[in-house]
């Protein structure tokens, strides 16, 4: 829980400051914590969704455009290169 609390808390959170979102963010997560599949996402609901994975330190993984692709099937950014 400390590496997703420094994570959200020091780069993510200060980073969507800049970003126009609408009322609110959520926060939520897939597959189990600390294992290879967890993934962590902040979405702005029908503007942006952030994915960060626990395979690369939480890094950020995943951009989904929410605008342009309501239903999420393009990636329009991918770390492991989609």
């Amino acid at each position: 829980m400390t590496i997703r609390f420094l994570t959200l808390t020091y780069m993510v959170l200060p980073a969507l400051a800049f970003v126009e979102c609408g009322a609110s963010l959520v926060i939520s997560e897939t597959g189990s914590t600390g294992t290879r599949d967890h993934t962590l996402f902040v979405e702005s609901p029908g503007v942006f969704r952030i994915g960060f994975d626990w395979g690369y330190n939480y890094g950020m993984t995943q951009w989904h455009d929410l605008v342009n692709d309501p239903d999420p099937q393009t990636l329009e950014f991918s770390a492991s290169g989609n």
